[in-house]
């Protein structure tokens, strides 16, 4: 009897230890592209954010214009630092969760939830 419970007990351990190793990290968990739609007087508008695998990324406006970005992710804090030309115009922190194909992002002023597209 003692044998077949440490024979369940280290499978049960096995297990875990998998499933475990293939969940997929907040890195890999964020790569693609993530949209949301406003209404700006009446207009619905999108914007979007990409990210690469590569630590890179692409923020699109309202307006279609693009800002490129490197990005970090340090437990749940998200960190945009903008380029223009290859200067580094600015720095965005966020804090961000992701939910199955729902991102949220909270700047401390505001919380913004952009949807996953479809690859």
């Amino acid at each position: 009897m003692k044998k077949i419970l440490s024979i369940i007990i280290i499978t049960c351990i096995a297990l875990s230890t998998c499933a475990l190793c293939s969940c997929k990290s907040a890195e890999e968990n964020i790569v693609g592209t993530w949209t949301n739609q406003t209404t700006v007087f009446g207009v619905v508008t999108e914007n979007s954010y990409t990210f690469n695998e590569d630590g890179t990324g692409k923020s699109t406006t309202v307006l279609g214009v693009g800002l490129g970005f490197d990005y970090t992710i340090d437990g749940d804090m998200l960190t945009l630092k903008y380029s223009v030309f290859g200067i580094e115009a600015s720095t965005k922190n966020y804090t961000f969760k992701i939910s199955g194909d729902k991102l949220t992002l909270n700047d401390g002023d505001e919380t913004v939830t952009y949807t996953k597209k479809d690859s």
